[in-house]
């Protein structure tokens, strides 16, 4: 497989003045590869971008029967929020529904991986255990997100690269073409896999689709992007230049890495991907054209540039 890169570009009047690397791949649940740029096998933390596939384990536990969780619960759950009134709101009724409070998160409230955390421990309360220490890699909670990320990803759990991710629980590193096989089977779950987890995968989706508000906020790519595209997309972004979006109504699933994990180069390279693969119609992409190709703005509100992706994916026959 080749291994160029395609490039996002910063270009200042006649200068290109920075150049970002960028990894792709696109695959199906099998872990076939349908489209890729750059290093298929890049080891990278997925960062959040592997929290739709964590509240999978939440659901699978039975949580919606057992607190009545509602789809947009279930979409703060997988969440990276601005931390909106909306926000809070959701979170702090995950907290009422199993008799936890803010002093229960090892984090704050507003902090945008707080919907997670109290996934977490909607996730203790069904093993029956406590949830002190939660966030610790040893906890039965992270092991048995660890476990699920490791089936949806096509890994062993002792595959995952484990670290510290910035809320304070366990992050799991693997290749991008691991973690697009993982946003793949959330599309559509493999024939393989038993009821349980095919039903929560379809819990996952459906959720997110009715409350992209709930995923990320206000003037936010993942939200908006669910949003133009009528829930045909749905996608993730994780710190340090991480994404992974997945098409179910085609089985496929797709995993980005922005090599020195520039934010400003995500989502041009994301929307690049997409118009590549022709999954945009014009109208969608000309409404995502402030993602894809954005101005730079100089401190006097003059345009002064842009940010320019580059790339020719290698499709796969």
């Amino acid at each position: 497989m080749s291994q160029d890169l395609f490039t996002v570009r910063c270009i200042r009047g006649e200068l290109t003045e920075s150049i970002h690397l960028v990894h792709a791949v696109v695959t199906d649940s099998d872990g076939s590869i349908i489209a890729h740029s750059g290093n298929p096998r890049y080891l990278t933390y997925a960062r959040s971008t592997v929290k739709p596939i964590q509240a999978i384990a939440i659901i699978e536990a039975g949580a919606i029967q057992q607190h009545n969780l509602t789809q947009s619960e279930i979409t703060v759950i997988c969440a990276s929020h601005n931390g909106e009134r909306e926000h809070v709101e959701c979170v702090t009724s995950i907290l009422n529904k199993i008799g936890m409070s803010t002093a229960d998160l090892y984090c704050d409230i507003r902090d945008n991986c707080s919907g997670k955390h109290a996934g977490m421990l909607v996730l203790s309360s069904m093993l029956g255990i406590s949830a002190s220490g939660y966030q610790q890699s040893q906890h039965p909670v992270q092991k048995r997100i660890a476990s699920t990320v490791a089936s949806m990803c096509n890994a062993d759990t002792s595959q995952l690269v484990t670290a510290i991710d910035g809320c304070g629980v366990p992050v799991f590193g693997m290749s991008i073409q691991q973690l697009a096989i993982g946003f793949a089977r959330l599309g559509i779950p493999p024939a393989c896999v038993h009821t349980d987890r095919k039903y929560a995968c379809d819990i996952v989706i459906n959720a997110i689709r009715h409350s992209p508000f709930l995923l990320a906020g206000t003037d936010r790519f993942d939200t908006d992007l669910i949003r133009i595209t009528s829930g045909r997309i749905i996608g993730k972004m994780g710190a340090e230049g991480v994404y992974a979006f997945t098409v179910p109504s085609q089985g496929i699933g797709a995993a980005i890495k922005i090599v020195d994990g520039a934010d400003r180069a995500l989502y041009p390279a994301v929307v690049e991907i997409l118009h590549q693969l022709k999954l945009l119609g014009d109208s969608e992409l000309m409404k995502l054209l402030p993602y894809h190709k954005p101005n730079l703005i100089n401190r006097h509100g003059e345009i002064v540039g842009w940010i320019q992706p580059e790339c020719i994916l290698s499709l796969n026959a």
